[in-house]
């Protein structure tokens, strides 16, 4: 017998499946939203060009939340949003623009109401208006208890949609937390540019909570910091007290997107 190799893609998901619903060795804490198991009903929403079906007629119906009128129609549940294709009703979906076969495709799967939806980097290519209505529906789902495991590169969708998120590297998950938790994995930076350098300052800087001094180069002094706006808050101050110009000032405090390349790298993917 020979065994299936199941696909990098298919095992992250069931990777971040079994996080989302806390079954992951070691746990990960409690699902993104909802209380699923793992006997409950799931959808999945695979967003490609090709991905959207052929449809029109009585069948597009859906795209208006009416019921069906042909041959053995069936009533459809009402969706929680409209997904603004009414106009569109009678049209088949070969004819629609990426962004509108994605808003098909979400219809589609969460016509039946399912307790858990897989969303695959829904977003790839749509146009801001499309966008924005798909993070709407996805927060409205959620907050009416289903459970969703949203999967996506853009980081900032991310950090707006997901309470819990998973960062997955070659099919393994490499750190899973809420988005505060992840981003105590890094330290924030300041630049200081100062009229003089001296040993005193560079005392008094590295005496403030939380503060080391990483590096001195010139009359740029770079420091690490758990708060970012709280070392240049205590900067500014040390700076004033010993009466030293301030000329120039950076502050970065960590973002998602660092994190994410700090625990997966920085080499090109395939």
């Amino acid at each position: 017998m020979r065994a299936l190799q199941t696909p990098p893609r298919l095992r992250a998901l069931a990777a971040a499946l079994l996080l989302a619903l806390g079954l992951a060795a070691g746990g990960c804490g409690p699902g993104v939203g909802g209380s699923g198991t793992g006997n409950e009903a799931a959808a999945l929403a695979a967003f490609g060009a090709s991905a959207a079906p052929v449809c029109s007629g009585e069948i597009a119906a859906v795209l208006d939340c009416r019921p069906g009128t042909g041959p053995g129609a069936v009533s459809i549940p009402t969706l929680p949003l409209p997904v603004v294709l009414a106009d569109r009703a009678d049209s088949r979906a070969g004819t629609f623009s990426g962004g509108m076969k994605r808003r098909l495709n979400l219809a589609v799967a969460v016509v039946h109401r399912p307790k858990l939806l897989f969303l695959d980097e829904p977003t790839t290519g749509v146009d801001p208006q499309s966008r924005n209505y798909i993070f709407t529906l996805v927060q409205k789902l959620n907050a009416e208890g289903m459970t969703v495991v949203y999967t996506s590169h853009y980081m900032e969708e991310v950090q707006t949609l997901c309470k819990r998120i998973a960062i997955l590297d070659h099919g393994k998950v490499v750190a899973c937390d809420t988005l505060a938790g992840l981003l105590r994995i890094l330290e924030g930076t300041v630049v200081l540019r100062v009229g003089r350098v001296d040993a005193l300052l560079l005392e008094r800087l590295a005496a403030l909570p939380q503060v080391r001094i990483r590096e001195v180069d010139g009359d740029a002094i770079g420091l690490v910091c758990g708060d970012a706006a709280k070392a240049v808050v205590g900067a500014v101050g040390v700076l004033n007290e010993l009466r030293v110009e301030l000329t120039g000032l950076e502050a970065q405090e960590p973002n998602l997107e660092r994190v994410f390349l700090h625990l997966t790298g920085r080499e090109l993917r395939d």
